[in-house]
């Protein structure tokens, strides 16, 4: 709605001054409030005091916000307007000049109760300075100079240089620094917060590194410091990048631009292998897979980084198809005679208790189950060593010839017959019997590591046929973790199913790495622009910063961790 306001003036000597406006909106609320569409600038007015509306062509009051209107010389809340009504919204006075049904509203507006001499009265009576109540600006201003310097500059100070003033706050709800501190102490330093000299060895000075040395001598540096002679890199203070009192966990910077700074432009700056890297979503290379290869020169199994997209082969000494044991036909077990067994990850892929890493395979806790190496019935050799198995076979049928009484045609007779408790053996029935022990454990021998058990799995080569008879076995390498440089954690990946991310139904044999690429992985992460449906991950959610394995932060040249320690450093140091 649109209305038309004059603001009425009456002069001292006479005559009227007559200020028009056009106002509109969805209704005409009057009030002190600058927001109004009519602003009363008298502090007897509400902010918000009425508001007119138009109600299908009729025009209608209403008080707003607890305040009385007077509609002619009546108090009332609301009512309906017509021409010549006077309103009384607080010292003024709203007449009505038009409000006829379908016609443009349009009404003054007159200051008619002035506050005259009451206003000045009221302020004779009240005391707003500090002159009025005789108290003095510069005595007060000293004063409380003295106490904020006292309590806030000379305390600590004296605080910190001497012990004595020091010890007399130790059981005060407060310490006598409490003013210096500038915020909450992460979780890791909580346990030295009230030793401020542990960090702060000197007064107005900024924390060196050799007081976090003090305790983090076996922190790495981020990469070798000869190699990389980055004084951007080696010179930079640990307090640039862990900034204390911020909070229990704000100790260690966690945005994009702490890697970007360098890791952006990285092959412009030094000589290296490692790719430019800027954002996980957009600008990373391809993950590279730390495998066991086999080195002709020193003949020995030695780890080697190489990447994922030159389809690296491992050589684990390990003969295992994962295609064949993810039958979803199942596989038939020992231990289910009539029936076959669908197996699963988890039926050898056991978690780490912390849900980090898999604990290495076990055959006696994963494999043993289908994989037997029992030679008769309730009798089984050990897993492990060749010399541990032969020992055992032959213990056991030394045993069994000793005892006599074996139903095995071809075995000697003294083998064969039962002896009786006590009767002794000749020395030809001895040796007769000891050779067929050694016989039986041969046989078994290579029934075991040449036919149904051993090489199944193991590469296996006969180098002696006499007894005691030679096999070797080639030697297992399996690699602890294929992503060395990153930081990835099972635990935090429980809503995934495994064949999400290792194709091992495809997989036909051991030497195929099945670690998924980046591709795989950006599915979920998108780096640290936000993509709907996808995680935000920076650099420190995979990687970490003191990598470097071979430097030590406390060997860092021109660190000197020995000079004036004190408190918590110095306790430590004992």
């Amino acid at each position: 709605m649109q209305s038309k306001v004059s603001f009425l003036t009456r002069k001292s000597r006479g005559g009227v001054t007559r200020k028009e406006q056009l106002v509109s909106g969805e209704s005409i609320r009057l009030g002190r409030s600058t927001d109004n569409e009519v602003h009363l600038s008298d502090f007897r007015v509400s902010l918000s005091h009425a508001a007119i509306h138009d109600r299908n062509g009729r025009y209608y009051v209403e008080a707003e916000s607890g305040s009385d209107i007077r509609i002619n010389t009546k108090i009332a809340q609301s009512g309906r307007l017509a021409t010549g009504d006077r309103i009384g919204v607080g010292p003024y006075d709203v007449e009505i000049i038009c409000a006829e049904e379908g016609q443009q509203l349009e009404f003054t507006i007159e200051l008619v109760r002035e506050l005259g001499d009451d206003l000045a009265k009221l302020q004779s009576r009240s005391n707003t300075s500090l002159t009025t109540t005789g108290l003095s600006k510069r005595r007060w201003s000293w004063l409380l100079f003295i106490v904020v310097t006292g309590l806030f500059l000379a305390l600590p100070i004296s605080a910190f240089y001497n012990k004595e003033v020091r010890d007399l706050f130790i059981d005060a709800p407060v310490t006598a620094d409490i003013a210096w501190k500038s915020g909450e102490f992460a979780a890791a330093h909580r346990f030295f917060a009230d030793d401020c000299q542990a960090c702060h060895q000197k007064a107005f000075e900024t924390v060196r590194d050799k007081a976090c040395v003090t305790c983090h001598t076996n922190t790495h540096p981020h990469a070798d410091p000869k190699f990389f002679e980055l004084a951007k890199l080696n010179e930079t203070r640990c307090a640039t990048c862990h900034k204390e009192h911020n909070g229990r966990n704000a100790l260690i910077r966690r945005d994009e631009a702490l890697c970007g700074d360098c890791h952006t432009n990285l092959t412009d700056t030094v000589p290296t292998e490692l790719e430019n890297a800027r954002d996980f979503g957009n600008k990373h290379a391809n993950f590279n897979a730390t495998i066991y290869q086999f080195d002709k020169n020193t003949k020995a199994f030695v780890t080697k980084r190489v990447a994922l997209t030159d389809n690296p082969e491992e050589i684990s000494g390990l003969t295992f198809p994962h295609d064949k044991h993810m039958n979803p036909d199942g596989l038939k077990a020992p231990d289910l005679p009539w029936d076959k067994k669908q197996m699963r990850c988890n039926d050898c892929h056991t978690p780490e208790p912390s849900g980090v890493g898999m604990q290495p395979i076990n055959m006696e806790r994963d494999c043993i189950a289908c994989h037997s190496l029992a030679f008769e019935e309730g009798r089984t050799v050990p897993h492990g060593k060749l010399e541990l198995v032969l020992s055992s076979l032959t213990d056991y049928y030394g045993n069994k010839a000793l005892a006599g009484g074996v139903p095995d045609p071809n075995a000697p007779r003294i083998v064969r017959n039962r002896r009786r408790p006590g009767q002794k053996m000749t020395k030809q029935e001895r040796k007769a019997a000891y050779q067929w022990a050694q016989e039986q454990a041969l046989t078994i021998a290579e029934d075991l590591f040449e036919g149904r058990v051993c090489s199944q799995c193991h590469t296996v080569t006969q180098l002696r046929t006499d007894y005691p008879p030679k096999w070797e076995i080639a030697p297992v390498n399996i690699i602890d973790s294929w992503l060395p440089k990153a930081s990835f954690t099972h635990k935090k990946h429980e809503t995934m199913v495994c064949t999400d991310c290792h194709d091992a139904k495809k997989s036909e044999d051991s030497t195929d790495v099945l670690i998924p690429d980046i591709d795989n992985c950006r599915q979920c992460h998108g780096g640290t622009e936000k993509i709907a449906n996808k995680l935000e991950s920076t650099c420190v959610d995979c990687h970490g910063f003191h990598i470097a394995e071979d430097f030590l932060l406390g060997d860092r040249k021109g660190m000197d961790i020995d000079m004036d320690i004190s408190g918590t450093a110095a306790r430590m140091e004992k």
